[in-house]
């Protein structure tokens, strides 16, 4: 197979679109997965509509927005 030198998983893991989308925001949470910020708030939508604290989508960390990318 090939070998490509920098891995990086530029999907939303939400939406499966690449994350560097032309006028999306990236969302970053503090355990360094990346999101676009409207997945982000969807997903935030959701869990608070089952009244379930949001937590990050891959991790299940506590979902903490670190800054912006």
């Amino acid at each position: 197979g090939e070998q490509e030198g920098d891995v990086v998983d530029d999907e939303c893991p939400i939406c499966f679109t690449p994350l560097e989308e032309e006028g999306m925001v990236v969302g970053v949470l503090v355990c360094s997965h990346a999101f676009h910020d409207s997945c982000l708030d969807m997903w935030v939508g959701q869990c608070h509509g089952k009244a379930i604290q949001p937590t990050c989508p891959m991790c299940r960390a506590e979902m903490v927005r670190c800054h912006h990318r």
